[in-house]
């Protein structure tokens, strides 16, 4: 199998998994924040915000998010779910460089198994972004 494919299988596995988890997460505090900036974007306002908490590019993710398939608490945290996903693919590309392709399929697979990331990537946050950046 082409490291390609092994990627986008470990972001599916990754995917189906926050997936999963998804319905159980309650709405916390930044969600509305970040949707509020999105919303303002679709009116064409500039969202002002203190830059150093809320990345106003994940506000432009969601607002793209909601142009292509409509608004709904699932839609505002797909982009992040998304990047959570292809993050674990990113790690097993990372880990078959650096040491071999076993050791990089079973990082991404801890990573994306983790509780924490499992959790918290499955709410509107701007770490899943920096951790894929």
């Amino acid at each position: 199998m082409t490291d390609n494919r092994m990627f986008w299988i470990v972001s599916a596995v990754a995917f189906c998994m926050l997936i999963l988890i998804y319905p159980f997460t309650m709405v916390g505090g930044d969600e509305g924040r970040f949707v509020q900036d999105a919303l303002r974007i679709g009116k064409g306002e500039i969202p002002i915000a203190d830059y150093g908490t809320r990345a106003p590019i994940l506000s432009f993710f969601i607002y793209s998010f909601t142009e292509l398939f409509g608004r709904s608490l699932f839609v505002f945290r797909l982009p992040v779910i998304l990047f959570s996903a292809v993050t674990a693919g990113f790690l097993f590309l990372l880990g078959k460089e650096l040491f071999s392709r076993n050791t990089g399929l079973l990082a991404s697979l801890i990573y994306a198994s983790l509780p924490t990331t499992l959790w918290h990537n499955v709410v509107i946050k701007s770490e899943a972004l920096e951790i894929l950046l």
